[in-house]
């Protein structure tokens, strides 16, 4: 539960951190005269700390995401190859049997349908 709400409330902070950044950018964009250093706290040790933390705290994230999305891929990859290993049967042999069960093939009787119903 407290990792929980600690998630939340750096979330939170995160959320607003960003959402200044998005703030400045947009007003740099339009050509609107920004004191960024002022907005975004430089020179004051307290906001610069969080910064840093938010900084921080989502690079760890993304290497999380990063790390679990290479496992995810290897596992899937691994699946794969382990239900092509169990199936020994390959597609030459497969475009073999489907020549050999070809409805003009003289060695097969090709059911009829019945005429009536």
């Amino acid at each position: 539960m407290g990792v929980k709400t600690e998630f939340m409330v750096f979330s939170r902070r995160a959320d607003i951190k960003i959402e200044k950044l998005r703030e400045v950018v947009t007003r740099l964009q339009n050509g609107e005269e920004v004191d960024v250093e002022k907005v975004l706290g430089t020179g004051d040790e307290k906001q610069e700390r969080e910064w840093e933390e938010v900084l921080e705290e989502l690079q760890r994230e993304d290497r999380v995401w990063q790390s679990n999305k290479k496992k995810s891929r290897e596992v899937k990859e691994r699946m794969a190859k382990e239900e092509q290993d169990a199936n020994p049967v390959n597609d030459i042999d497969d475009k073999a049997l489907a020549v050999n069960l070809s409805p003009s093939s003289p060695n097969l009787a090709v059911p009829r349908s019945p005429g009536f119903y």
